[in-house]
């Protein structure tokens, strides 16, 4: 089920989420995106009430959602003070409905934000502009997910899926950020007893991909790199936490033959 920010919150301090019970309640297994970074998906009395909460394209740039819509590619920062006060007041709102208690209450992709509802760090030039710093980001990150927690409750984290990688890899090339910020994205969701979204299954095999957070770090067996798979990994071993994954790819393969 796809919602956007502005379909359960419309006005300030109202709250509307009888899409979702309805959904819950035709006795189907739910999953949950919820849009929440996007202009176009953000109520707009977020602007009026925060003056200072200026729009950006912070990752990717004009795509369509999932809604195929197209988005101008136009994002609010989500570490903005107030947008994130908003953000959370939103998701309390969530937990006082009970609703992601709910047996049919599947799992949640998470944080919900940039394009897809898909996590990534690409755009650190406008984060340095805005002042802030790798570990300043991480400090959001982590704030970010209490909330989540909160909202679905200590038992049941293994619903919250974080949809991005295991290492930040790009970061626009900004060396410092790579180190500071390293696989402690990921390792956060990990350690708070979250399952994961990964989008590019391909990546499993990418250059023999050192991916341990996924219980399969890259080890030198006869003198060549193999991935092997621990089983004790939490991603492994706790069938509490959600993982999906998708080749998106293989479609779109071009074969050439050379002689």
């Amino acid at each position: 089920m796809m919602l956007r920010w502005s379909d359960v919150n419309p006005q300030d301090g109202v709250f509307d989420w009888s899409e979702l019970r309805r959904a819950l309640a035709k006795g189907n297994g739910v999953y949950l995106r919820l849009e929440n970074s996007h202009v176009i998906h953000c109520p707009p009395w977020l602007e009026a009430k925060y003056p200072d909460l200026k729009q950006g394209i912070l990752h990717g740039g004009q795509s369509s959602d999932n809604w195929e819509v197209l988005t101008g590619g136009t994002y609010y920062p989500m570490w903005h003070d107030g947008f994130a006060a908003e953000f959370h007041r939103l998701l309390r709102s969530l937990q006082e409905s009970g609703l992601t208690q709910h047996e049919n209450f599947r799992f949640w992709y998470i944080p919900g934000g940039w394009a897809w509802g898909e996590f990534g760090v690409g755009f650190v030039k406008g984060l340095k502009q805005a002042g802030m710093g790798p570990e300043d980001f991480l400090r959001w990150w982590q704030s970010t997910l209490d909330a989540y927690v909160e909202t679905v409750g200590t038992t049941n984290t293994g619903k919250l899926m974080f949809s991005g990688q295991d290492h930040v890899a790009l970061c626009d090339g900004d060396q410092e950020w790579r180190r500071v910020t390293g696989r402690r994205v990921f390792a956060e969701a990990m350690q708070r007893g979250c399952g994961t979204r990964f989008g590019l299954l391909e990546k499993f095999d990418f250059l023999t991909g050192d991916m341990p957070a996924y219980g399969l770090p890259v080890m030198k067996l006869g003198g060549a790199n193999y991935q092997v798979a621990e089983e004790t990994s939490p991603l492994l071993a706790d069938l509490s936490r959600w993982i999906g994954s998708e080749n998106e790819e293989s479609a779109s393969t071009t074969v050439v033959s050379t002689t």
